[in-house]
């Protein structure tokens, strides 16, 4: 299929480059697709704790079993209020491959805002990182769903979940800001996930036109609104990238994942298009200079994706460090 591209941007394309070709595939397709020519590629590293492309994909395959054992199927919504994290991309790439949708929501969001877009949509499943469960949860109450927790610190290198045991004040700190309350009912995603079977390969994915996410996004108004996007426009956003962006080299690239995967700016600059590109994702929870900084001397990054005011924060915090 080709996609023709504006005037305004086939000015900043190639010379003579007015369409892009956009490949008959699927999400759970491109990821395998890469999983396999990149396999040994650390596909995500998350403060530290780096997760291959091989292991990536394993972990989606256990992940969709989990799922499917839950009763999730073909066309399904399974809702992720979430921050960026290794969970996160793996639950999401999970449901590709059943054929369901997934739901993205914002896990700071207000609890009515939370409420209406999981009724608007009818998930029965709903992973939630364990600070965004009082919205998904009030009062303990599940409200008929299914619900996994998800618990960020089990993310984290090995050193680093030790070093948040320690008895000290700057151990409770990040304990708090990463921890939250599980209420009754509640089950763990990790825990699920290490016992989970694999999905049996004869059970099929989407096709390119099955509708792949729900995005909630407020446009012009405010109001957060519920968007489809199919495989085919998100395999597309990726094409795009490749081609609007200056030449990436695919499998060598070094992604900045700063921005949330729940917007759509996050999730086709990074989630999407990095996977497409086989890149390195430097994953963020949440944006911090600091955190940002230490990431770039540890891993140097190739790909920034942002917003003019994080660089602003950015170039004043490097240049008052030095760097």
């Amino acid at each position: 299929m080709i996609t023709d591209l504006t005037k305004r941007g086939r000015a900043h394309l190639p010379a003579r480059q007015h369409t892009i070709d956009i490949p008959e595939t699927t999400l759970p397709r491109m990821l395998d697709d890469v999983a396999h020519e990149f396999g040994d590629r650390i596909a995500l590293d998350f403060l530290g704790r780096k997760t291959s492309y091989a292991k990536l994909a394993d972990r989606v395959r256990r992940a969709a079993g989990l799922l499917y054992n839950l009763g999730v199927r073909r066309g399904d919504v399974v809702a992720l209020v979430l921050p960026n994290c290794a969970q996160h991309m793996i639950a999401f790439f999970a449901i590709q491959r059943l054929g369901a949708i997934a739901a993205e929501h914002n896990p700071l969001a207000p609890t009515k805002e939370i409420q209406d877009q999981l009724d608007r949509h009818g998930a029965n499943v709903v992973i939630a990182w364990e600070k965004a469960l009082a919205q998904v949860c009030p009062d303990g109450d599940l409200c008929g769903r299914q619900v996994l927790a998800v618990d960020l610190t089990k993310d984290l290198p090995h050193l680093s979940r030790r070093m948040l045991q320690l008895p000290i004040a700057r151990a409770k700190e990040l304990r708090t800001q990463m921890r939250g309350p599980v209420p009754a009912g509640v089950g763990s995603f990790v825990h699920n996930l290490k016992r989970a079977k694999y999905l049996p390969d004869h059970i099929p994915g989407p096709e390119q036109d099955d509708v792949a996410v729900y995005l909630h996004t407020g446009g012009t108004t405010g109001a957060p609104k519920t968007v489809p996007l199919t495989h085919r426009n998100l395999v597309a956003q990726a094409k795009m990238g490749e081609a609007w962006l200056p030449p990436t080299a695919r499998g060598s690239e070094t992604f900045a994942a700063i921005l949330p995967y729940f917007h759509a700016f996050g999730m086709m600059l990074s989630l999407v298009f990095g996977v497409h590109v086989a890149a390195t994702q430097v994953v963020f929870p949440r944006f911090d200079v600091d955190m940002v900084l230490s990431a770039q001397r540890r891993r140097p990054m190739t790909f920034v994706p942002g917003v003019p005011p994080m660089f602003d924060r950015i170039a004043k915090a490097a240049k008052d460090k030095g760097r």
